[in-house]
This record gives structure tokens, sequence and C-alpha cells, in this order.
């Protein structure tokens, strides 16, 4: 897939809450948008101008102590190229 010119716009939601089948401590809401665009450079048949912007939320919606949003679900800096760390293991919530 090597778009040329054009643009791509995806948002999405996802919410989880027990009525729905999670257990009691996890109840979020999480929502995210992606825009990418782009552009064959005027002149040159092999280049192309591509700019993409992604923006994301999530919110906690639980008062329970010990409450919050899995690990799996968090947002975190750095791409599909980055090294990234953090502490905690995969069960731990934030």
């Amino acid at each position: 897939f090597m778009p040329t010119t054009g643009s791509y716009t995806k948002l999405d939601a996802e919410y989880a809450a027990p009525e729905l089948g999670s257990s009691d401590e996890i109840q979020f809401l999480r929502t995210q948008a992606r825009f990418t665009h782009h552009l064959r450079i005027a002149g040159s048949p092999k280049y192309v101008w591509a700019n993409a912007f992604q923006a994301g939320y999530e919110k906690n919606l639980s008062t329970l102590n010990g409450s919050g949003v899995p690990l799996s679900f968090a947002f975190f800096l750095g791409g599909q190229n980055t090294v990234r760390g953090y502490s905690g293991t995969a069960g731990d919530r934030i």
C-alpha cells in the first residue's frame, strides 16, 4: 500500500463498564482520532509528501479504590520504531 495522493481519517471510541462484562474496577472511556494526508510533490513522479496527525483521550470513570484503565489500553509516547520503557507489568492499571 503506497498512496500517492489523498487523505485517510479514522475516529473510534471504546467504552468499558461492568454492565458490559468488564470487572467491577474497570470502567473507562477511550477515544482516538487519526488524519493522514498524501500529496505528490509537483514535478516529481517518485516523491510524495505525507503528513499524519493523531490524538487520543482516555478517562477512568470508576470511583472504586484500585480502579483504573488497564495498561494494555494506555497511551504511551513513542511510535512503531521507538524503544519505549515504563515501569510496571502487563496487569497493572494506570
